[in-house]
């Protein structure tokens, strides 16, 4: 229940903020401060009467960016910056409920929903668990915990991430049906928030691409480095549908109760992942659904009398689920032809953008070094310490050449090599003679094959030809070894 001299204090607030913006007189740092008055006082009465704290702070702020622009504009835009925000502020209005008692307030903010109130399924789902806590001191302590998990895997999230941990115990769930699914559910309010807490650490981690899981609680060899590798693609092609088959992963692992190696799986999770949606560009509905199904096998496998012929049972199924699906959305025409069209810049998946074609080039000196049978050891890729290098510059100058001559194919994956930083920065626009008495330093095996080949063949250019043969050749390499699936059925 919000305080009525409160309430009336904000309007007062408002109605001042108003009469300096109706004047259009100077005084924009004095309404600044209005703002954060005004502002002050929501946050006040948010939280003496446990009120999320969200929505209302999102509104101020938008207002307060919008008196910095008027501070930074030129007197016509700063009339009109003025006149819209009159606008807003003729509209906002104050809204006082007052309720008798603590359940009924549950039941009002549900309502609200109903009636238009734009409530994500988080705050519903919010409401729904603390609502069946009845112990007042438990209540607190929880509604502490799920602001703790909301700050932590950040509000705009939120939903998302109940969302993925709700699948990986129970059936797949969409979002719009998710409140409704776990309302009715009937969960354990104090063990869904104990295991919520749990897997929101679990996942800060997994979308976090600079995070890498070196101390994961088992002795299967080499499992940290396939699950970093495996996340971290997952991030650079924006494929968000694995998380749920991560939080069920790790939280397996952290019980200690992974007793199968799931490396043979990982291994293909990640060549499809990268074939599937990185290359083909396919719906993820159909992956989303078998990584909630695995996950809740994994699940019900803890409970198992043998637990590992059960594990070994579920990855060996789902490896063919996968390659069956594999086999319907994924041919070689379609993956070359998608594939020698990437270039430098970088790819795009609906509004976002990621990177993928630095881990292509990476994946393909590893590559070179197996195929040569020379130890991965031997030749330590520091990624970090890489970059994306046009062999042929994007200001040909030094060349001979134009912009306009070579805009086709100078920045296609073909073109571009990985330097060590140090050698990169020295390079520049510098013509093809000076570049090779710079990347004879360099360690990595495309640059030494192209160094080799500039100082044996007389006539060698880097031109156009050579850059689409080289593409071809990383193409070649991606779908015959990179990537390669098998199709052929596993049996368990």
């Amino acid at each position: 229940e919000a305080e009525t001299d409160e309430h009336k204090r904000i309007k007062e607030n408002y109605t001042i903020l108003y009469e300096k913006v109706i004047d259009h007189i100077g005084g924009y740092k004095k309404v600044s401060k209005e703002i954060e008055s005004i502002q002050k006082d929501i946050e006040s009465i948010q939280k003496d009467n446990n009120i999320d704290q969200k929505d209302g702070n999102e509104m101020i702020k938008e207002k307060k960016e919008m008196i910095k622009k008027i501070q930074t504009s030129d007197i016509n835009k700063k009339k009109d910056l003025l006149l819209e925000l009159e606008d807003d502020l003729k509209r906002m209005e104050v809204v006082e409920i007052t309720i008798e008692d603590e359940s009924s307030a549950y039941e009002v903010f549900e309502r609200l929903n109903d009636y238009g109130l734009d409530l994500t399924q988080a705050d519903l789902i919010k409401n729904h668990v603390l609502k069946n806590i009845e112990k007042k001191s438990d209540k607190i302590e929880y509604q502490n915990r799920w602001n703790k998990i909301g700050k932590r895997v950040g509000e705009k999230n939120l939903t998302s991430f109940i969302r993925y941990f709700w699948m990986s115990r129970n059936p797949f769930t969409q979002k719009n049906k998710l409140y409704k699914t776990i309302n009715e559910s009937k969960v354990d309010s104090k063990d869904f928030i104990d295991d919520l807490d749990s897997a929101s650490k679990l996942y800060v981690n997994i979308t976090d691409e600079d995070y890498e899981f070196k101390s994961l609680k088992t002795k299967i060899k080499n499992l940290p480095d396939q699950v970093n590798q495996l996340k971290n693609l997952a991030i650079k092609i924006g494929t968000t549908q694995i998380y749920t088959f991560f939080i069920s992963l790790l939280s397996i692992i952290e019980r200690k109760q992974l007793i199968h190696d799931p490396s043979e799986f990982l291994l293909l999770l990640e060549n499809f992942l990268f074939q599937y949606f990185a290359i083909g560009s396919n719906p993820g509905n159909a992956v989303e659904r078998k990584f909630s199904d695995i996950s809740n096998k994994l699940e019900k496998s803890l409970t198992e009398k043998d637990i590992k012929a059960e594990q070994n049972k579920i990855f060996d199924e789902y490896k063919n689920e996968f390659k069956e699906l594999y086999k319907e959305k994924v041919n070689k025409e379609n993956f070359m032809e998608s594939f020698k069209k990437l270039e430098y810049v970088e790819y795009r998946k609906g509004k976002k953008k990621y990177e993928i074609n630095k881990y292509i080039l990476v994946k393909y000196e590893y590559y070179l070094l197996k195929k040569k049978k020379k130890s991965i050891k031997e030749i330590a890729l520091k990624v970090k310490n890489l970059n994306k290098e046009h062999l042929l510059p994007q200001k040909p100058d030094n060349w001979n050449l134009k912009p306009e001559d070579i805009k086709d194919y100078v920045h296609s994956l073909g073109n571009i090599f990985l330097i060590d930083i140090s050698i990169n920065n020295s390079l520049q626009n510098s013509n093809l003679k000076k570049k090779m008495e710079k990347l004879v330093e360099s360690n990595l095996p495309s640059v030494k094959e192209i160094v080799k080949r500039y100082g044996e063949e007389k006539e060698f250019d880097w031109n156009e030809e050579e850059i689409y043969k080289r593409m071809d050749n990383i193409a070649d390499a991606a779908w015959d070894h990179i990537w390669k699936i098998d199709t052929k059925k596993n049996n368990s």
